[in-house]
């Protein structure tokens, strides 16, 4: 079975393809990079493959890491192996990233418990502990983690490794690769089940309700697979990043992006000619909701349409949304009209107005 195993839901963009049956590395290639996976795994793929003389039909399986890590990276890597997935008919699998580490180790010879710890700011680590302890990956304060491993010489690996070894004196610091290896990602995959090891994302930050002010900064086509990946998450029927990448191209188009805590928490894209604006698409992760996102991208979004001479905003929106009605309510749109039928339900739409007199206060930066 020929496999390609992909990771990028930490710090780095990382491929292998993988010839199972004869458990033999086929190619692998892996930089390190904070952000810009989307932009460079393609390449890194089809560069693989024509090294190896094989085309993306010759692959019997896609596997990526799942997290948990960064939403951006996590998504990127699933929703890549999902497009391949769907246009081989091949199936496509999803592996958790502190598992991924774990498996790659090979410097435990004295079969020690393993604990992986990776870094996820704010005091706090990914984690997990093989061979004792919980089963499942945990996100911990770092004194919470050390304490789960106290007393057992667990081997530790992970780019959060450094943060709990002060506290655990008899803890050895594996020489294994802190970032998963995208072969170990392939070898794992194939011992699954795709039935069984779906490629959906596993994230383990719960919502803090003292979230940061977002920040909304101007996203250009250079941000398509992000904005596509957001909304992915925000509606049933996604756009892919070649549409928004064509209407970011298009005059008078702009998308304004918001990040809280540095990670994409939601955005909005427009379009003005004539003196007035129009919202095309706008969505907030559904874990982030109702925290004042919505309305700061908007607010922030009146600033650029006057800026850029428009006098009015319009919006369409199912009279049936009530939270999406609520939201422009709130920031000073009336209705301004009714189409009848407009939705492929029947639904009607009402067509919403906001004069860029008016401006809503919200807290945010932009940039």
């Amino acid at each position: 079975m020929l496999l390609l195993g992909l990771d990028t839901s930490l710090q780095a963009c990382s491929a292998a393809l993988y010839d199972s049956a004869a458990d033999r590395l086929i190619g692998r290639a892996s930089e390190a990079m904070e952000t810009g996976q989307a932009e460079r795994v393609a390449v890194m793929v089809q560069e693989l493959l024509a090294g190896a003389s094989l085309d993306i039909r010759d692959l019997d399986r896609f596997a990526a890491t799942c997290g948990p890590g960064t939403f951006t990276g996590i998504r990127i890597g699933l929703a890549f192996v999902r497009g391949l997935s769907l246009a081989s008919g091949r199936p496509a699998l999803g592996i958790p990233t502190l598992e991924a580490i774990a498996r790659g180790m090979s410097d435990n010879s004295a079969n020690r418990p393993v604990a992986v710890a990776v870094d996820a700011r704010r005091g706090e680590v990914y984690f997990q502990l093989f061979g004792s302890g919980p089963d499942k990956p945990q996100l911990l304060a770092v004194a919470a983690a050390a304490a789960l491993c106290r007393g057992q010489g667990v081997l530790i690996a992970g780019t959060g490794a450094g943060l709990l070894l002060p506290h655990l004196p008899d803890a050895v610091r594996s020489h294994g690769p802190d970032l998963p290896d995208p072969v170990t990602v392939a070898r794992l995959a194939a011992q699954r089940d795709p039935a069984q090891t779906h490629p959906d994302p596993l994230y383990l930050r719960t919502l803090d309700a003292r979230l940061p002010p977002p920040e909304i900064i101007a996203a250009g086509a250079e941000a398509a697979p992000v904005l596509a990946v957001l909304h992915g998450e925000c509606f049933s029927q996604g756009w892919r990043d070649h549409e928004f990448a064509a209407l970011l191209a298009a005059p008078g188009s702009v998308a304004l992006l918001a990040r809280v805590g540095g990670e994409p928490a939601g955005f909005v894209l427009a379009r003005q000619a004539g003196g007035e604006a129009e919202i095309l698409t706008i969505g907030i992760r559904p874990g982030l909701r109702r925290n004042g996102i919505a309305r700061a991208l908007v607010a922030a979004l009146g600033e650029w349409a006057r800026s850029a001479g428009a006098a009015v905003i319009f919006i369409e929106v199912a009279v049936g949304n009530a939270p999406a009605r609520g939201l422009y309510a709130a920031c000073d749109f009336r209705e301004a009209g009714r189409r009848k039928g407009y939705y492929a339900s029947g639904e009607d739409a009402l067509i919403l107005r906001r004069d860029l007199q008016s401006s809503p206060g919200a807290s945010s930066t932009h940039r």
